[in-house]
């Protein structure tokens, strides 16, 4: 693969020697990932891989064996292929020096998932094991470096009337309405902003499902908006992500093991809010 010219790129962190267009790189591998496109996820870390520091190509490689793991067991039955990739991965990743997060990414659930993994690909029946495995591919979650202009970009969104509407309508349990509401925003951005909006239109319609009692389509919901908005949690924008990422993380735990769908309204453990700090 082309190497990329790393040469007067502008970093998003100091304390790693990613350039932008590495960190763009990098989270559409994540997107890959999350996505079950294990192939393509390798690709891109891949090619930060090749120019990247010692450490950095260590972590990588770390990612990419997972990534390995995945292809091989899911895509090709192969295994004991997988299994040589998980132990690859743990040798690269179970390093003090990556706890708790690397390259922003907390790396605790990825050990956790390498344990479990381990002990899968020891039972000799692997084929009745396999779809549980599938089931505790974790997502990858990204803490976006800081960066002043994307500070300034979701503050701007934040305290849009469209964006604060949306909150009212959300925390009067009018999910539906803040959906579509936000949606009108989302239309309107572009770039990480877009991306922003994007996780809580995904929140709000999510919650809507739930409200409904349609289990199935609230939890691919939940997943994809956490996944989205953790990269914007250490961003003070003027509303507490923090917040509404950890009151969805619960809410998915709660409704994960319902059956699909329910005829009745479902009962919130906690009134539904979102936190607006200023």
């Amino acid at each position: 693969m082309k190497k990329k010219n790393n040469d007067n790129k502008e970093k998003r962190n100091t304390d790693y020697s990613f350039s932008s267009e590495d960190w763009e790189e990098f989270e559409r591998g994540i997107t890959y990932f999350n996505s079950g496109q294990y192939q393509h996820a390798y690709e891109a870390w891949e090619l930060i891989w090749e120019h990247s520091a010692k450490t950095e190509r260590k972590f990588l490689r770390g990612l990419m064996e997972i990534t390995s793991s995945c292809q091989k067991a899911l895509k090709r039955n192969d295994f004991e292929g997988a299994q040589d990739s998980i132990e690859k991965a743990k040798e690269k990743l179970n390093d003090a020096e990556f706890l708790p997060e690397y390259l922003s990414v907390p790396v605790q659930p990825l050990i956790e998932f390498l344990d479990y993994s381990s002990k899968v690909f020891d039972q000799e029946r692997i084929n009745g094991a396999i779809e549980v495995w599938r089931n505790h591919i974790p997502k990858i979650y990204f803490h976006k470096p800081s960066n002043p202009d994307l500070l300034v970009e979701l503050c701007e969104i934040t305290r849009s009337n469209f964006f604060r509407d949306g909150v009212k309508y959300f925390n009067k349990g009018y999910f539906w309405e803040a959906h579509e509401v936000w949606e009108e925003l989302w239309r309107e951005q572009i770039g990480e902003g877009k991306r922003f909006i994007e996780g809580f239109v995904q929140l709000a319609e999510a919650y809507h499902f739930v409200k409904g009692g349609k289990f199935s389509s609230a939890i691919y919901l939940l997943e994809k908006s956490l996944a989205g908005l953790r990269g914007f949690e250490r961003i003070e924008c003027l509303i507490s992500v923090t917040s509404s990422l950890n009151d969805a993380a619960e809410l998915l735990e709660s409704i994960r093991f319902m059956p699909t769908q329910q005829n009745t309204h479902f009962k919130f453990p906690k009134k539904p809010q979102i936190e607006i700090t200023n």
